[in-house]
């Protein structure tokens, strides 16, 4: 599960219960990824980039879905289209 943020930040903490919640109810290990950097985007972009093999989930704030969009140009994702909520 990557989270765009790091190790120790606020949102790490509810990845690591959401990460351990979801390994007890699917039975298999959750792996929680810190990519810190440029509010969540690191982490958004890498995302992005990878083939979508059905396992990943992105732990992401409302801003990575909404702000981003309308704060930059340019995006190699568009948010709506390209991710959906969970």
């Amino acid at each position: 599960m990557p989270v765009g943020f790091s190790a120790g930040d606020p949102t790490d903490p509810a990845a690591r219960v959401l990460g351990e919640f979801l390994s007890q109810e699917l039975g298999q290990p959750i792996v929680i990824t810190n990519k810190p950097g440029v509010g969540g985007l690191v982490a958004a972009r890498d995302l992005m980039n990878n083939q979508p093999d059905g396992y990943t989930i992105y732990l992401a704030l409302n801003g990575i879905m909404t702000v981003a969009a309308a704060r930059y140009e340019k995006l190699d994702y568009d948010p709506p289209q390209d991710m959906a909520a969970v």
